[in-house]
């Protein structure tokens, strides 16, 4: 009877740990608009690293997740410049491109940093890694929430109900390392935060309140991981409200 008792006890601890993990709440945006940073980089591209740095001192900003959630695509079209980047991806590259037409003169390169889907030049200079002023505040809340290991929900207020729009989710590795042996960064030991390692997206419907998404962590030998989710109207890639948070 005592052995019953003891693994009625377990059941309870591990149902109630289930519980807890269900549906917990990892960040919400609130009204008041999250800018999105992109980084467009590249292991193979000599003039990326200042800007890889200058991306991870974010972590020591008041602002990160409150204010602006940066995240790092890796792009291809570099690979055959000596040294093929691991975390590269033709589908980061169609991201760079497809925003960089939004633009008066389209341009795509690296290092190229993009705030609410507008190109910005002046990150060298921002004092205290102050990004360009915010848009005014809008109507879409985003509150993104973990339902276990890989599964997240992204619940979303405030859309125009005749407009489709396009959810995308990613998560990010910190702490990430390469040593280059080939290529214009050759001998160099490269540092990553925020780089995007698996990200997907759902087109949705204005009427849509929540959308489910299966996202695996890789297995990479990263000092934390993140996860960031923002929304835009279909068709055009500017960020209209974005949420990130760290996940534990």
């Amino acid at each position: 009877m005592e052995k019953f008792k003891y693994l009625a006890a377990f059941i309870l601890v591990i149902g109630t740990w289930a519980s807890a993990e269900e549906n917990r709440l990892l960040a919400s945006s609130g009204t008041q608009r999250v800018q999105l940073l992109e980084l467009y980089s590249s292991e193979s591209c000599s003039s990326c690293p200042p800007a890889d740095q200058w991306a991870s001192e974010l972590k020591d900003q008041s602002g990160l997740w409150k204010t602006f959630v940066p995240v790092v695509f890796h792009v291809d079209y570099w690979n055959n410049l000596g040294w093929k980047d691991g975390f590269s991806s033709e589908s980061m590259t169609g991201r760079q491109v497809e925003i960089s037409r939004l633009w008066t003169i389209p341009n795509v390169y690296t290092p190229s940093f993009v705030v609410d889907g507008k190109e910005w030049r002046g990150w060298q200079d921002a004092q205290d890694h102050r990004l360009p002023s915010r848009a005014p505040s809008g109507k879409i809340v985003l509150s993104l929430f973990r339902n276990g290991r890989d599964s997240y929900t992204v619940r979303m207020q405030g859309q125009e109900s005749n407009q489709r729009y396009m959810i995308r989710i990613a998560v990010l590795g910190l702490g990430l390392e390469t040593k280059v042996t080939s290529g214009e960064n050759s001998g160099r030991l490269l540092k990553h935060d925020f780089l995007v390692l698996n990200w997907k997206a759902k087109s949705v419907s204005g009427r849509t309140s929540e959308e489910n998404f299966q996202l695996k962590t890789p297995e990479k030998k990263a000092a934390r991981f993140a996860i960031a989710a923002w929304i835009e109207e279909e068709g055009n890639p500017t960020p209209l409200q974005a949420v990130g948070g760290y996940l534990k």
